[in-house]
């Protein structure tokens, strides 16, 4: 009897270690299933980041020849240009420089020009100043293109929008693939 006593207290000690071993094992079968889910994710949320990145960068590709021509435009004083038109009806040198410098662009055909004051879309009896960059100056133009209007329109509701926030001195927005519209902004 002794012996069958020590076999059965052996076979509960070996149900036991089996028990512990067999749960030992299906943890770490579910920690591998955890960590290869966590590793699916990780390489998915990196492969979205690098699509991020590549598409910023396409999207930067893209805009820079755009922006470009413009980008002198930040270290002017918007009320020394604001002045300058009140007195002269035109803009001074380093802001016509700046739009001969886009107009050299095959990107831009036109430059068009609405004063803060006067609008040529909504108003037909006033103008809407064209820039001749033959003679450097802005002349009156009463044709004016159906697209023109609707971009200063689309920049005159996205500036109003955030005017309040807007720290900087220009804002460059786009109407689709038609006109890019830079409103100058005086920040006094």
């Amino acid at each position: 009897m002794p012996l069958i006593k020590k076999l059965s207290n052996r076979n509960s000690t070996r149900w036991l270690f089996f028990g512990i071993a067999a749960i030992a094992v299906l943890a770490l079968t579910v920690m591998n299933i955890y960590s290869l889910y966590a590793l699916r994710e990780s390489t998915l949320e990196s492969a979205k980041e690098t699509k991020k990145s590549q598409l910023e960068e396409f999207v930067n590709n893209v805009q820079y020849p755009l922006y470009r021509p413009f980008w002198g435009m930040n270290k002017l004083d918007m009320n020394h240009v604001q002045e300058y038109w009140v007195e002269n009806n035109q803009f001074p040198y380093k802001f016509t420089k700046v739009l001969d410098d886009a107009l050299s662009n095959s990107l831009f055909s036109s430059i068009h020009f609405i004063p803060s004051d006067e609008d040529g879309c909504n108003e037909p009896d006033l103008p809407i100043y064209k820039y001749n960059i033959d003679n450097k100056t802005f002349g009156h133009t009463y044709d004016i293109p159906e697209y023109v209007c609707d971009g200063f329109g689309i920049s005159k509701s996205r500036i109003r929008s955030s005017l309040n926030d807007w720290r900087w001195n220009a804002k460059t927005t786009f109407d689709s693939h038609r006109t890019l519209t830079l409103a100058l902004i005086s920040l006094s």
